[in-house]
């Protein structure tokens, strides 16, 4: 349902009458003379609206009492992409493991023992993701790596490199603390594909404080 606040309409701009909303100028529909088309809010909720005109806007959220993203898109009608619903603001859907864990599989991309993190897309689009961690090295020349594993989609395709560390006992300290993050985009994701971070290792060293992020572009 449209959420309504008080209102008010003036007639001082060339264009026509201004409807003036929480301090916000929304240039009014002329019916007649005398009247003003009454500003409708964006909708709220869980799923896109099914029939959309050009240029109208609405706000998906993963809850309507407890949302983790807010996304706000406009629909345009004359995008020759799939992907009609444009993004135009909002916070990116986050998840965050803090949990210290080192890699058991080594010289293979895999799970640590708490899977992620991930996040599952709500519609099919394109996206963007930011991700990152922190690494502990207690071994020499270990090398790591993370990834995206990402449903009908092949596992690791966005990496980020963290740095080299080499060296011995006798001449450096072995214990090293890095932390990387990196972008990318995703396109063509299905609705329902769940985007995972999945790493490779050739040496049991630690992450800490793996985070991913995912922004919708446009999305159908």
């Amino acid at each position: 349902m449209p959420i309504n606040f008080p209102m008010r309409a003036r007639r001082d701009d060339p264009e026509g009458w201004m409807v003036v909303q929480q301090m916000v100028d929304y240039l009014a529909n002329i019916v007649d003379k005398n009247a003003v088309a009454a500003y409708q809010a964006p909708s709220v909720g869980t799923t896109l609206p099914s029939s959309a005109t050009n240029g109208q806007e609405a706000v998906l959220v993963d809850s309507i009492s407890n949302p983790s993203y807010v996304w706000r898109f406009r629909y345009n009608g004359s995008s020759i992409s799939a992907y009609k619903w444009e993004f135009i603001g909002g916070s990116p859907a986050a998840a965050l493991v803090n949990t210290q864990e080192a890699p058991t599989t080594l010289n293979a991309w895999a799970d640590l023992a708490t899977i992620g993190p991930q996040i599952t897309v709500p519609r099919a689009g394109d996206y963007d993701v930011c991700f990152g961690a922190r690494k502990v090295y207690t071994v020499a020349t270990s090398q790591h790596y993370m990834g995206l594993a990402i449903t009908g989609k092949t596992t690791g395709n966005i990496q980020a490199a963290f740095p080299l560390w080499s060296g011995t006992s006798g001449n450096c300290d072995l214990r090293f603390v890095a932390t990387a993050t990196t972008h990318g985009d995703l396109t063509g994701l299905a609705s329902g594909a769940v985007i995972k971070l999945t790493y490779y290792a050739n040496a049991a060293d630690p992450f800490a404080q793996r985070f991913l992020e995912v922004t919708p572009r446009r999305v159908s």
